[in-house]
């Protein structure tokens, strides 16, 4: 699976790589951990069918949007400089892993969108979003 494939591809560069499904529940969390991230499912976009199912089986593109949370924690670091080099560098890390990286049947990942989601107690948590393409091929009638 995608997701799986994107845990594996960038856990070298992250204590702990999980997914989740809930990123409500993964921000409530402390971050026990330096760092860590996780991977979320965030949006699946389907064009319309590309062929005519009268002729042949219906093929559809799938634009798909992921994130990849981190987590960084951040402890006597008032003005959080210290934890905005780190955080930089865990994600120019990922982005490394992924950008341009083509999983099974799908194009090469992009960039999206990326926001602070949350502050934790002891540290924050980064939304880094990414998005590819793949094809859905339906069955003969």
């Amino acid at each position: 699976m995608l997701l799986d494939d994107i845990q594996e591809r960038i856990a070298p560069a992250f204590k702990r790589v999980e997914a989740a499904i809930n990123l409500r529940e993964v921000i409530k969390q402390p971050i026990h951990a330096d760092n860590v991230a996780f991977v979320v499912p965030i949006a699946e976009r389907p064009a319309g069918n590309s062929r005519d199912t009268d002729i042949g089986r219906p093929l559809q593109e799938i634009n798909i949007t992921f994130g990849v949370v981190i987590g960084l924690k951040s402890i006597n670091d008032p003005t959080g400089e210290k934890g905005m080099t780190a955080l930089e560098a865990l994600r120019c890390s990922c982005r490394q892993k992924l950008y341009g990286y083509a999983p099974t049947d799908h194009d090469r990942i992009l960039l999206a969108a990326s926001d602070l989601v949350a502050f934790a107690a002891n540290g924050i948590w980064w939304l880094d979003r990414f998005t590819t393409t793949t094809w859905y091929q339906g069955e003969t009638q």
